[in-house]
C-alpha cells in the first residue's frame, strides 16, 4: 500500500496518513515526532500574522496557514533560527515553509510550499492544486506547476512541465476539460511544456527554480508545448506566432451567461 506522509527537512515534524481513508491528506503527527501548529500567514508579504499582543495567530479548521514544528527550548539555535515566543512567551517553533490546513478531524492537508507559490497578478496561487488536476490525465506520469514572468510584466502566469508516459500524447481537449472542471480560471496553465524529465532534489521534490528560470522559449516550439488560446478557448500547439500572441494573453475567464431580453 502507499502511505501519504509529510516530513520537514528540519524541525522533526513528521505527519502520516496511517488509515489511508482521506486521499490527499498527510494525516497527523506520528508518535515521537514534533508537535505541530498552523499559524496565520500573509502570502503577499510572506510573513506570519500577529495579534495585538505580538503573538502569532493559530488558524481555525479549514483555513490555510504556515506549518510550525515545536522544538525544545534547550536545543538552542537550529539552522534557520527557530522562532521564539510564537504563541506563548518563551516557546520555540521551527517554520517549515509549508502552507497547510487541517480539517475538523485534525487531519492535515498540504496546500503548497511558500517558495512554490505563483505570483499571479490576482494574488499568490498555490501550485499543488494545478498539479493534482493535471495528474488526473492518464497520459501524464509527472507534472510540476510553477510561475513564469512573461515579458517582464512583474507578475507570473501558471506554467506546467509534464512528462508523458511511453507512447502517449497530450490531448488538448482533455487537458481543457480537466482544468476547467477542477480549477478556477486564474489557475489554468497558460503553457504546458512537454519535457523528458523534471529536475528533483535528493528528497524527490521537484526543483522548480530552474524551471522558473528557464521560462518559455524557442525550444518549446517544436511540438514540445501547448498554450491556452483565450480567443479559441482551446489548448493548441505553441509556435513562434502563438508565442507572439501569448505575450498579449490575458487570464482565462469563464463566459458569463447571456441575459435574456
Amino acid at each position: 500500500s502507499v502511505l501519504e506522509f509529510y516530513a520537514s527537512t528540519e524541525g522533526s515534524a513528521i505527519l502520516a496518513n496511517v488509515s489511508g481513508e482521506k486521499v490527499g491528506s498527510v494525516g497527523r503527527p506520528i508518535p515521537g515526532s514534533a508537535e505541530v501548529a498552523i499559524a496565520a500567514y500573509d502570502t503577499e508579504r510572506r510573513e506570519l500574522r500577529h495579534d495585538a499582543s505580538g503573538f502569532c495567530v493559530p488558524v481555525p479548521a479549514g483555513e490555510t496557514g504556515l506549518l510550525l514544528a515545536r522544538i525544545d527550548r534547550e536545543r538552542g539555535a537550529l539552522p534557520g533560527r527557530p522562532l521564539r515566543s510564537v504563541f506563548d512567551k518563551g516557546d520555540a517553533w521551527y517554520p517549515t515553509n509549508s502552507l497547510c490546513r487541517f480539517d475538523d478531524d485534525g487531519d492535515h492537508w498540504l496546500v503548497d510550499h511558500v517558495d512554490d507559490l505563483i505570483r499571479h497578478r490576482r494574488g499568490p496561487l498555490p501550485s499543488t492544486p494545478i498539479e493534482d488536476a493535471i495528474w488526473e490525465i492518464d497520459a501524464i506520469s509527472a507534472a510540476a506547476a510553477y510561475g513564469v514572468d512573461i515579458e517582464g510584466r512583474g507578475f507570473e502566469v501558471p506554467v506546467v512541465s509534464v512528462v508523458l508516459r511511453a507512447g502517449a500524447e497530450l490531448d488538448g481537449d482533455e487537458l481543457l476539460d480537466r482544468v476547467s472542471r477542477r480549477l478556477e480560471p486564474s489557475s489554468w496553465p497558460v503553457v504546458v511544456r512537454i519535457v523528458d524529465e523534471i529536475p528533483m532534489t535528493d528528497g524527490y521534490r521537484f526543483r522548480k527554480r530552474p524551471l522558473r528560470a528557464a521560462g518559455i522559449g524557442e525550444r518549446d516550439f517544436e511540438g514540445g508545448a501547448l498554450w491556452y488560446d483565450p480567443g479559441k478557448r482551446a489548448y493548441r500547439e505553441l509556435d513562434a506566432d502563438a508565442y507572439a500572441e501569448l505575450r498579449r494573453v490575458t487570464v482565462p475567464r469563464r463566459r458569463r451567461p447571456r441575459r435574456r431580453a
